[in-house]
């Protein structure tokens, strides 16, 4: 159905008039020195047709470039500001020459936040080199404080750094995470360079069939259990493992970040593979000065180099960076840390005849050191450790033909390898440990060990991630509509080669819960999948009613683990009057499950049925009856997403208001749920022996029940909500400027299948009694809404910028819709199911289950919503042409305002300390 509304769509629009051009233009770009800039990408606005210049900063247009009667061109080169230009192709063939300027504080006019519907789709978020260079971050998650509807944060290495795009969610404690969060972030893609940077080969952290969940799988550490007593650490639990969530951007270092473009609605059918939404990332890659940046903050300190230079005309630039990161939770123990290492070398050539051919060779080197150290007072202190090395290998083709209906081909080869390592200890001293290392079924003698030993959680991965992207361009028309054709294919393939998880079972992790019992997991029986992808693409222009239209059409085709799919996408946008833009966007997105969700390794539960242990191991004896479940999730497939939006953006006399309404509906997210079996096992009875084992007598049966952690598509969530984002123009008797940005989150969501509730008798002994309820599905309905408002003074003749920025928390709530809630069968302690489908509030244990499940949440929900208010600034500063010194201070004020929540535990803090950083940048 919606394949063939799309299909309509392409129908309908083709008939709306237009017209082409086949006269070619010609134009030149230099420097403000007036020297010729090579390599100057010109791109048409709203289609995916660009070329660049030659050596002598020449660049030439075919007609198939312009729409109606104009065409914005875009210039942009690495380091430099880009320019806008309106072509008309009725005028001269000689385009005006186009000056590129630096990046400075002495122009006139720059960029003060990010700009909304700036980018490639109707609800882009744009942020770009002026913004980047005046705010000291430590990771690209640092520079997303600038997107609407997201708090503030000041900048830090020391959490988990997950993106999550136009969601709201139920909050989480200690080490759990929020299954909804998860699948948003693993929806996300963050593509650097048109690559795709994946997360599905990741498969560190615990069995989440072994009674924990994909929520609880990560090896995590309490802040409770390191540092000194007061330190600044995670209000929740630490874990620097990103199994079944997105890309950590702690590893994305800022230095060489020409511009980022985040989707956060419907994205081009060019990216597949998401559910939530994308982040590109364009990194410098041409000819720039030296830069060497040093930046200092409270906990953290980084270093960077970057340069671009030319190998001359025949070898094309080259582009080299480096940076070196160390932060530390506390400076006073220095016990949890955060290194991190990067390196990058980018190499652009151009060549053939009129330089036809493009390649773009990129390498990526990047290693992190993360965890918690041994503390050297403490020989017992938790030792904790999140250590990889990753490495990435691109190599990007572009050839224009001089004749034929394809104007540009493409193609796209990435490798990317690593090494992953998640390492913990727990260390135990109790009387005894009593375990089996048997790896199947059946009923088995237990051995006994000491009980004084440290445990260790050990999980080696290796995953390795590859794709290929061959894609064409073409320009055509229908009647007096320009057309812009984009066809590609695309294949992703995943990996892991790691040693798995190595356990072992005479030293036991004793915090799974239950009877679970962790074995040794090798990831290389972990079978390789492959991802396959097609698309085609229209990206039309022409005028109705005397103004312009834009738009984006296209349909992708997906075959993610064994299933198809068809993911229709469009975007429109319109010019309803000289100040007012309307935009609408309709689009269909599929993420694949990862190898962690595919292969999650079996589960062993260890029953023990006798214990007889007097204290001497070659005196007692054990049975134990092992039952391992090899999960078969070949079921599996892609999550989905359905976005509608309405965007409106106007533009008068300087002042920009753009708006976003949109609705996502999710289904098929990943989740673990839990099933549950019985068996009938012999119920055994020790007689002791003096100075033997004891002899056994089988003395009966009895029924127990296994749990099955399986992982099903089961959650839904349908996300609603609306983004605002104003700038004014610069007051001139004040050189200051001014902005706004804000929104409102709204997310419904619950797991499709029923929802449970145990330990209902826990001190009873009658076999009637209820032990657990089951109910219909748990809904959730959760609020999320922040805004800001910002000042910008800009002093071009003092090179100064100061911003003051105001942020909000105005909303920030979840709650259980508990009256939705209704029972519909219940477990009585001898594990027989009683059914109250047909019951009403009059039958007892229907009351009782009802009165249960409303009292839990109406306590968990007493929460009272609070405002909070927030100061931050921010100061460049330009030494003449070389040196530029940053400042920013998160919390400048020291507002720290405490709030209690009616029914639960604790005081509420939302403003951390104040938190500075300075950076200063030198340009050779």
């Amino acid at each position: 159905m919606c394949y063939n509304w799309a299909v309509g769509c392409l129908c309908v629009f083709a008939a709306l008039p237009g017209f082409c051009q086949e006269k070619a233009l010609r134009g030149r770009v230099v420097d403000e020195a007036q020297k010729p800039l090579a390599n100057v990408s010109v791109r048409a606005k709203h289609t995916a047709l660009e070329t660049t210049t030659d050596a002598r900063g020449v660049y030439v247009l075919p007609g198939e470039y312009f729409a109606a009667d104009s065409c914005m061109l875009v210039f942009s080169y690495v380091g430099k500001r880009p320019e806008e230009i309106t072509v008309r192709p009725s005028g001269p063939a000689g385009l005006p020459v186009v000056v590129l300027r630096d990046h400075s504080l002495a122009l006139d006019e720059i960029n003060v936040s990010a700009r909304l519907n700036a980018g490639s789709t109707n609800s882009s978020v744009v942020i770009d080199r002026d913004v980047i260079e005046r705010y000291p971050s430590l990771s690209l998650n640092d520079l997303l404080n600038h997107l609407p509807n997201r708090p503030i944060m000041a900048p830090s290495v020391q959490e988990m750094q997950n993106v999550t795009l136009r969601a709201a969610f139920q909050g989480s404690a200690g080490n759990a995470r929020n299954p909804q969060q998860l699948n948003n972030a693993f929806g996300v893609a963050v593509i650097v360079d048109d690559v795709a940077l994946s997360n599905n080969a990741t498969m560190q952290g615990r069995n989440p069939g072994a009674g924990l969940g994909i929520q609880r799988a990560n090896i995590g550490v309490l802040p409770n259990e390191y540092g000194l007593s007061g330190s600044a650490s995670t209000a929740g639990g630490y874990s620097g493992e990103t199994t079944f969530g997105g890309i950590d951007l702690r590893q994305i270092p800022t230095e060489n970040i020409e511009r980022i473009e985040v989707i956060t609605g419907v994205p081009s059918v060019r990216y597949g593979d998401l559910t939530a939404g994308a982040v590109i990332v364009d990194r410098q890659a041409g000819r720039t000065p030296a830069f060497l940046r040093v930046q200092l903050r409270n906990n953290a300190t980084s270093y960077g180099f970057s340069d671009g230079f030319s190998m001359g005309e025949r070898w094309g630039d080259v582009n080299v960076n480096l940076n070196y990161v160390n932060s530390y939770a506390d400076n006073r123990d220095k016990v949890k840390q955060y290194n991190r290492v990067n390196g990058s070398l980018i190499w652009t050539n151009s060549f053939g005849s009129e330089n036809r051919w493009k390649h773009t060779l990129s390498a990526n080197y990047g290693k992190h050191i993360d965890g918690v150290r041994k503390d050297p007072d403490d020989p017992l202190s938790t030792v904790v450790k999140y250590d990889n090395w990753n490495l990435g290998l691109s190599s990007r083709w572009s050839f224009r033909p001089s004749a034929g209906f394809f104007q540009r081909y493409g193609l796209n080869v990435s490798y990317g390898t690593g090494h992953q390592v998640t390492y913990r200890e727990y260390h135990y001293n109790i009387g005894f440990v009593l375990y089996t290392d048997a790896v199947e079924s059946g009923l088995v003698e237990g051995q006994y060990d000491t009980g004084q030993y440290t445990a260790i959680d050990h999980v080696d991965g290796r995953p390795v991630n590859a794709s290929v992207r061959l894609e064409a361009y073409a320009p055509w028309h229908t009647g007096r509509m320009s057309h812009t054709l984009n066809v590609g294919a695309t294949a992703d393939y995943s990996a892991n080669k790691g040693l798995g998880r190595l356990a072992d079972p005479s030293k036991p992790y004793r915090a799974l819960g239950g009877n679970y019992t962790d074995r040794y997991y090798d990831f290389g029986l972990v079978v390789p999948v492959w991802n396959l992808g097609a698309y085609a693409e229209d990206r039309l222009q022409a005028t109705l009613g005397g103004r312009p239209l834009n738009g984006a059409l296209g349909v992708r085709w997906d075959m993610q683990n064994g299933h198809a799919s068809f993911s229709p996408r469009t975007n429109l946008n319109y010019r309803w009057s000289e100040a007012v833009n309307v935009g609408l966007a309709y689009g269909l997105s599929f993420k694949a499950p990862g190898l962690a969700h595919l292969y999650p390794g079996p589960v062993f539960n260890d029953v023990t049925l006798l214990n007889a242990y007097n204290g001497k191991a070659a005196e007692s004896l054990a049975l134990l009856y092992v039952d391992r479940f090899d999960p078969d999730n070949g079921h599996l497939r892609a999550s989905r997403s359905q976005t509608l939006e309405l965007t409106v953006a106007w533009q008068r006399k300087g002042h920009r208001l753009g708006a976003n309404l949109y609705h996502r509906g999710n289904r098929h997210g990943i989740t673990t749920l839990t099933r549950h079996e019985y068996v009938t096992l012999p119920v055994f009875e020790a007689t002791p022996v003096p100075g033997q084992r004891p002899t056994v007598t089988v003395v009966g049966e009895r029924e127990y029940e296994l749990s099955r952690n399986v992982m099903l598509n089961r959650l839904v969530s349908n996300d609603r909500g609306i983004e605002l984002m104003y700038s004014s123009p610069r007051v001139a008797a004040l050189a200051t400027s001014f902005s706004a940005s804000g929104g409102l989150y709204r997310t419904y969501s619950f797991t499709n299948t029923p929802s449970y509730e145990d330990g209902l008798t826990p001190s009873g002994t009658a076999p009637t009694d209820i032990v657990r309820g089951m109910y219909t599905p748990r809904p959730f309905v959760s609020y999320s809404s922040h805004g800001r408002v910002g000042s910008a003074t800009h002093l071009p003749r003092l090179k100064l910028v100061v911003q003051l920025t105001a942020d909000f928390r105005l909303l920030n709530y979840a709650a259980t819709r508990s009256w939705d809630i209704r029972p519909t069968a219940y477990m009585t302690r001898d594990l027989q199911w009683h059914s109250l489908q047909n019951a009403g509030s009059d039958h007892p244990a229907y009351a009782m289950l009802l009165d249960v499940i409303r009292t839990k949440h109406r306590e968990s929900n007493a929460q009272s919503n609070f405002v909070s208010a927030n100061f931050h600034m921010a100061v460049a500063k330009e030494l003449g042409k070389r040196l530029r010194l940053s400042f920013n201070v998160f919390n400048f004020l020291d507002y720290q305002p405490r709030y209690y929540r009616e029914g639960m535990s604790g005081i509420v803090t939302p403003n951390g300390k104040p938190s500075f950083g300075a950076e200063i940048s030198y340009k050779f």
